[in-house]
């Protein structure tokens, strides 16, 4: 007995030093500079809850107008504040040459659930986080165009993607769900039939059905006002932009991280994607997503906008809060011993 609880711990500190090794590549260098530029903020109480995100603001002048682009992490991303934009490469948006491919620059909110208390993104958070979105416009309106809102995330990020589409759809110009845990019904995705939709899903996915993806971007195409406009990117293996495997197959978001373009700016590893109407899409660099998502915009005005919801309560996560609460400070104090 002895002997098998030394080889699963030892079995634990190899995944951990794995985990810490993987971790000090992703974050190292330039990702750093990246992430420096990143500043705090935080949305009002709405409900029980309020929504705290990472933002970057890309050069302004006077009367200059940008796009915003929202980006919502995975269940598990969001336990402090910061972890939302290491976990991934959304940093690289920041970047001066995929700032560029918008017109003039856009602005990043890379929002974060209050997953410290053990709060994830579900129906009670839409409300608090439709509450951040509009504060963070309220406080930049003299440089960001409400016509140019594009919202995405990964998992439950995008799940979230979809369930504030479904919720405000007059406030998207267009929404990219990544690997999306949710089914959505046709009655769904009618309710924004007129946003452009960009999914992106891995075909080996072990968390998140690929197969129900599918079901879901029929959903979308059936019901679509502007099918020619919506695409689909399927990975047939999930990879890194320089062609290595991906930690899982349920890491698709990394194509996004990259624009859809692979390290020398080519086709991305292992990907093919379709329009609404089942065409095929071919992506030349640096048209990617960037470029698809800046060239739509809608008729959005904050000041028109009747469509709030109001705040929904779970009573489970109520419950469970102040448990997961305990567990994450418990792990945030071992972060450092095992990674």
């Amino acid at each position: 007995m002895k002997k098998i609880i030394a080889l699963f711990l030892a079995l634990i500190m190899i995944t951990f030093s794995f985990a810490i090794m993987s971790q000090a590549v992703s974050i190292g260098g330039s990702k750093e500079k990246l992430i420096e530029q990143f500043e705090f903020g935080e949305g009002p109480k709405t409900g029980l809850y309020s929504v705290d995100y990472r933002y970057y603001e890309p050069e302004t002048s006077e009367g200059s107008k940008h796009p915003l682009v929202i980006w919502a992490h995975g269940h598990s991303h969001g336990h402090y504040d910061g972890y939302q934009i290491r976990s991934n490469d959304i940093v690289n948006w920041s970047s001066e040459e995929y700032q560029s491919r918008s017109e003039n620059g856009f602005y990043i909110m890379a929002v974060r659930a209050p997953e410290h208390i053990g709060i994830s993104w579900g129906d009670d958070m839409v409300a608090p986080l439709k509450a951040a979105i509009d504060d963070f416009i309220e406080k930049n309106r003299e440089h960001i165009d409400a016509t140019k809102i594009y919202m995405g995330g990964f998992s439950l990020g995008g799940m979230m993607s979809f369930k504030m589409a479904i919720n405000y759809p007059d406030m998207f110009a267009a929404i990219f769900p990544v690997c999306p845990y949710i089914t959505i019904s046709e009655k769904d995705a009618e309710k924004f039939a007129d946003v452009p939709v960009w999914m992106v899903a891995g075909e080996k996915d072990h968390l998140v059905s690929y197969s129900g993806t599918v079901e879901n971007w029929k959903a979308v195409c059936s019901t679509s006002n502007v099918p020619q406009k919506c695409r689909f990117s399927t990975l047939s293996r999930v990879c890194l932009p320089d062609g290595t495997r991906a930690p899982t197959e349920h890491y698709s978001w990394e194509a996004v991280t990259a624009d859809m373009f692979s390290a020398d700016n080519g086709a991305y590893p292992n990907m093919s994607t379709v329009d609404g109407n089942g065409n095929d899409v071919a992506l030349s660099y640096p048209e990617g997503m960037i470029s698809w998502l800046t060239i739509h915009s809608s008729d959005y005005s904050p000041e028109t906008e009747d469509n709030d919801v109001e705040p929904s309560v779970n009573i489970f996560n109520i419950i469970k809060a102040p448990f997961m609460a305990i567990y994450i400070i418990f792990r945030n104090l071992l972060r450092p011993i095992f990674g």
